[in-house]
């Protein structure tokens, strides 16, 4: 597995425009888009997440992350897809209607893109009944 140091501290420093330069050089110099995911991408984020779990990392820093890998991404989706690569996984993400909470809706899915291009938000609208959480309707956004 591949590593690219750039890519990974520029995901890490939420730096969108160094990853997007970092992907390119790496991609120049004929590594796989599947090693650049694997072996950087991928443990930058967790490396995000161990911060953002030790309070080290907060929100901003989340979000800033969560856009460099999806400046990233945008050069790697096209060549996975033309190189048959098959993506088994799909994730569908959503929120309760109205619910102004919605940072893991709108931050993560560049995340579940980066291994899987299956990967839709919902809104949800919701009641409660028993204190249990029961869904009434799906809508795709």
């Amino acid at each position: 597995m591949v590593r690219s140091e750039e890519l990974y501290d520029a995901i890490l420093n939420g730096d969108a425009k160094k990853a997007h330069a970092a992907t390119q050089a790496a991609l120049a110099a004929d590594t796989a888009p599947m090693d650049l995911i694997a072996g950087s991408m991928v443990p930058a984020m967790d490396e995000v997440g161990r911060l953002f779990e030790t309070e080290e990392y907060f929100v901003p820093e989340l979000l800033l992350a969560g856009r460099a890998m999806k400046s990233a991404m945008e050069l790697l989706r096209p060549l996975m897809a033309t190189s048959g690569e098959k993506l088994t996984t799909r994730v569908v993400i959503g929120t309760v209607k109205g619910d102004m909470h919605d940072i893991g809706k709108t931050s993560s899915p560049p995340c579940w893109k980066a291994v899987d291009s299956r990967c839709s938000t919902w809104a949800q609208t919701s009641r409660r009944i028993n204190s249990r959480l029961q869904w009434s309707s799906i809508n795709p956004r």
